[in-house]
């Protein structure tokens, strides 16, 4: 139970928690290279086919089994039944079996460019802009397209956005307050 009494030896108790865990977080955000942003990019025009896909439809709350996924300039154009799929062309086809394709999630309230310490000193400085390119990544990663930031530095998460919409950074689309 929280109490006025208990409150600042709680707080005390996360400030130590910080403290004690901020070396590891500081040395795991300067160890990692930023991710490539695109292993492999369809032209314009081109056409993606995905057979087999396990598609997770959230609107009816079921799976559509070995599904076909035709994809062109970047767009899902159309979600086939496995026997049209079997017999459609497109530029690339690609055996999905066993993988499964879903709506992007959205993040509609984090902190991309919060750092996971409790200063800025001047050593942590060079870390805080690599954690910011990882938190992007790791939207992408686990299937996050868009994020709102609902709190930051305007002008700085613009430069990352603006990253990402040149692909030279991977990441979700950003919006963001403020």
């Amino acid at each position: 139970m929280y109490s006025r009494k208990n409150f600042p030896w709680k707080c005390l108790a996360i400030l130590a928690g910080f403290a004690f865990f901020e070396p590891l977080l500081r040395e795991r955000a300067t160890r990692s290279a930023p991710r490539e942003p695109v292993i492999w990019s369809p032209s314009p025009g081109e056409s993606l086919l995905l057979r087999g896909l396990e598609v997770i439809d959230v609107a009816n709350g079921q799976i559509l089994h070995r599904r076909g996924l035709l994809i062109r300039d970047g767009r899902i154009e159309d979600l086939l039944t496995e026997k049209k799929a079997s017999s459609a062309a497109a530029d690339k086809v690609v055996d999905a079996s066993g993988f499964y394709a879903l709506p992007g999630l959205i993040n509609a309230h984090c902190h991309i460019l919060l750092p996971m310490a409790l200063d800025l000193r001047p050593d942590l400085l060079s870390a805080l802009g690599r954690q910011a390119e990882r938190n992007l990544e790791e939207c992408i990663t686990h299937g996050v397209t868009t994020v709102r930031d609902a709190g930051t530095l305007p002008l700085l998460l613009l430069r990352y956005k603006e990253r990402i919409d040149r692909g030279e950074l991977l990441g979700p689309r950003v919006f963001y307050a403020g």
